[in-house]
């Protein structure tokens, strides 16, 4: 019934009535058509107006290399052109979101907050000077005596001191630059002679000594000598007669020497050199692209096969290894790494490891600033040395940095490394600089292939960082350090010193002191199983150092500090190289500052003794200067302590 009577209501309808609906219907529906049509031509337009604009913005620059660089394409150094080009324009913008965007965002939040008070925050550490020791050896009648703790037996280091069986040789680096001869004659020593001639030969050019050799005869003074423009001379000085020490023969280069070692009658110098890029004439030369030629009784140049080119080259500097025979005075071989530096340089039986320190940056927005995070590493080159020459063994990469090279020790073809892993962030805005996720770690790499073998990391307490590094055999022993700020602004610093068991690579074992306060900036094993830490005492401060002398046993499965000497208010040597130290009779030797001295008096040396059971003073002299306290010497011999401090010179009887 219902269904009938729709299907009449349905009859019953006007025609026109039917006739409009379905004309509104119908232009509804073109009108829906049309408007679908219209987002999707908007939509592809924007799509294509989008993909066209980061076509726009991210597509790269192409580089291409200067005419005066294309004009060298024959020249052997060629390759070396193309990747220093590539490094320089590394800070160019790679595209066009870098050179207009970019630039914005940092110009508007420059605006932003440019009426901030700008802050600096100094990121702490030590400063990681550290050299080698005086020790003295038994040495046959008329040949010298080795006074160096070297870091690697049998590879002698440079040193301000060298000595015979029959005088001692003081380099003294300051307003003097000159070499003292001092009689070993107890009560009786005396100056015998000066040498001061560290001019270049035919100019007025006035060099800097830095440190010396002695040779193996006890006759030849080797000292490396620099100057802030004319590079490097190595001096060969003849000290047969030390009356008359004279100017045998030199050698020279363009570059400024960092690093230097003898071994076996052989001298191993190092130095970087900068080189320049521009469209010159004689953009071809040696001074210009390859490292500079080596003056020894004639002029040797770099060839383009004594240049290694890594793959992360390009920086215009090269590091530069110098072979030299000792006794003919002449060069032997050379090897020049392409942007290497040697922020770490390590010379051991076989091989040198070299370590350059870098970042790697990214831009990050916090708190409506912008920072720069820059992770830090260590990349290290693995060279062979001997009669062969050099030979690039390859590279590895740690993650972190070093505090010294006595931080990294090699054991075959296993570079053991302890490092500081962190971030450096710096504020683009206000300058403030801190660092953060701080890490101390213990890393094993095969110095062949590249990869790390084994790792303990953050070994210490958050934030902690590496002081201190010395490597004995298969133990390793470690300082960190945090300093902190408490309420009264007092810094209070935390020290605990770390013992490893690095014989097994697959098992590393350790114990520590736990923490007490003050942190030592130089270790030694010091006989006995001791170990000896000097450093910064509980009132450290920027301007009242603390010294502090301490021993530390190890005991089952901790470490005990067995006896302590500070002193307070003074500024005390800081190079290692610069103290005494006889691990076999106990003398700890150090020269500083005493601030509550009248000025002018305050240069001191004292001499500690530790009997194995307390540190104890044996010896303090004091001098009519203030002095520098970091180039000081000093050495016991048959019972008298014998102290080189610039231009003074002390006989002291020990009791």
């Amino acid at each position: 019934m219902k269904n009938r009577d729709l299907f009449n209501a349905i009859g019953n309808v006007d025609p026109d009535m039917i006739a409009a609906a379905d004309l509104k219907i119908s232009l509804a529906a073109k009108r829906k058509k049309r408007r679908l049509r219209a987002f999707a031509v908007f939509a592809a337009c924007f799509t294509l107006m989008i993909g066209a604009t980061s076509l726009w913005l991210f597509m790269p620059y192409e580089l291409e290399l200067p005419e005066s660089i294309l004009e060298q394409k024959d020249n052997e150094f060629f390759d070396v052109y193309v990747k220093v080009n590539g490094y320089l324009s590394r800070n160019l913008p790679k595209n066009n979101y870098e050179k207009y965007v970019e630039q914005g965002i940092l110009k508007y939040y420059y605006e932003l907050h440019r009426d901030e008070k700008k802050g600096v925050t100094i990121m702490g550490g030590d400063d990681g000077i550290d050299s080698a020791e005086a020790s003295p050896e038994v040495s046959p009648e008329g040949t010298y005596i080795e006074v160096t703790d070297n870091q690697v037996d049998g590879i002698i280091e440079p040193d301000l001191f060298k000595r015979t069986d029959t005088h001692l040789f003081y380099l003294s680096i300051n307003d003097g630059r000159c070499i003292y001869a001092y009689t070993i004659d107890g009560a009786k020593s005396e100056l015998c002679g000066v040498y001061n001639d560290f001019s270049k030969v035919g100019r007025g050019s006035k060099f800097r000594p830095r440190g010396m050799y002695l040779s193996e005869d006890g006759k030849t003074l080797i000292i490396i000598s620099t100057h802030w423009e004319e590079g490097t001379e190595i001096l060969f000085v003849d000290v047969s007669d030390p009356t008359k020490m004279t100017r045998e023969r030199t050698v020279s280069f363009r570059g400024r020497c960092s690093e230097s070692r003898l071994k076996d009658g052989k001298l191993y110098v190092a130095y970087t050199e900068n080189f320049s890029m521009d469209a010159s004439p004689g953009y071809e030369s040696v001074n210009c692209v390859r490292p500079s030629g080596v003056m020894c009784r004639y002029y040797q140049e770099f060839t383009r096969d004594e240049i290694v080119v890594t793959e992360r080259s390009g920086w215009n500097r090269y590091f530069v290894l110098l072979q030299i025979d000792v006794e003919k005075c002449k060069v032997d071989d050379k090897l020049a790494l392409l942007s290497f530096a040697d922020d770490v340089f390590a010379m051991f039986d076989d091989r040198i490891l070299v370590g350059y320190e870098y970042g790697e940056s990214d831009t990050k927005i916090r708190d409506t600033y912008p920072v720069t995070v820059e992770h830090q590493y260590t990349d290290f080159a693995v060279i062979s040395y001997g009669d062969s020459g050099f030979e690039m063994q390859g590279t590895f990469t740690v993650e972190g940095r070093l505090v010294n090279r006595y931080a990294i020790d090699l054991d075959g073809d296993v570079a053991r490394v302890v490092a500081t892993a962190a971030d450096a962030v710096r504020n683009s805005i206000t300058y403030e600089a801190f660092r953060e996720n701080i890490s101390c770690d213990l890393l094993c790499y095969d110095i062949i292939s590249g990869k790390n073998i084994a790792a303990i990391k953050s070994f210490a307490p958050e934030d902690e960082d590496v002081k201190s590094v010395r490597f004995d055999g298969d133990t390793v022993y470690v300082c960190t350090a945090k300093v902190e700020i408490d309420e009264n602004g007092k810094a209070i610093i935390l020290d605990p010193v770390y013992f490893f068991d690095v014989s097994d690579y697959r098992h590393i074992t350790s114990i520590d002191t736990g923490t007490i306060e003050g942190y030592s900036s130089s270790l030694k094993p010091f006989g006995n199983g001791m170990l000896l830490g000097i450093g910064y005492g509980t009132d450290y401060g920027f301007f009242d150092d603390t010294l502090k002398v301490e021993i530390y046993a190890e005991n089952g499965d901790k470490v005990d500090s067995v006896c302590a000497y500070e002193r307070v208010n003074i500024w005390f040597a800081k190079a290692y190289q610069s103290y005494y130290l006889d691990s076999e009779n106990g003398y700890i030797g150090i020269a500083f500052t005493d601030r509550e001295r009248p000025r002018g008096e305050q240069g001191g040396y004292i001499l500690l003794g530790f009997d194995g059971e307390k540190i104890a003073i044996i010896a303090e002299e004091y001098f009519d200067k203030n002095g520098d306290h970091e180039h000081s010497r000093s050495i016991v011999i048959d019972g008298y302590l014998y102290i080189m401090y610039e231009d003074e010179f002390r006989v002291i009887k020990v009791e």
